[in-house]
């Protein structure tokens, strides 16, 4: 396995970043509702006058200071704040800033269990109890 050279240009340190596999997940910004995969098709093809076999896909994606990708709104939007010359209100970028900060908690998370862990804990006392089920009230609560 040889690891490709990165050189001195944007597209050796992307592919170098795709060979270490930092570049395979993508996350969103914006919305749940603007991440629909019909709106995010941005990419056209582009035919060559020589083969009609060779089809390009060209697609711009937006990011944010998190490096998640933009959804078209929210890239509009973030356009027309930087047009005008203005910038969100201070409540919305504190959210912003606890939105990041929840989804990097909900990634460092095991995929089946709580922010309290809860899940592993009712698997630990199932174990020593020996039991299928627990009990969440009663004599024999945990």
């Amino acid at each position: 396995m040889e690891v490709p050279i990165i050189g001195k240009g944007l597209g050796g340190a992307l592919s170098y970043l795709r060979f270490r596999g930092i570049l395979k997940q993508t996350y969103w910004c914006g919305r749940r509702a603007d991440m629909k995969k019909s709106i995010l098709e941005a990419a056209a093809p582009i035919h060559n006058d020589n083969d009609d076999d060779d089809v390009k896909e060209i697609r711009i994606d937006r990011t944010d200071e998190y490096g998640r990708i933009l959804t078209p709104k929210e890239a509009f939007r973030r356009f027309s704040h930087q047009f005008h010359g203005k910038k969100p209100g201070f409540k919305k970028r504190q959210k912003r800033i606890r939105e990041y900060q929840s989804q990097i908690k909900e990634m460092m998370m095991k995929p089946n269990d709580t922010p309290f862990n809860s899940a592993e804990r009712m698997s630990i006392s199932q174990h020593k109890l020996q039991t299928p089920h627990l009990l969440l009230s009663g004599n024999y609560v945990i």
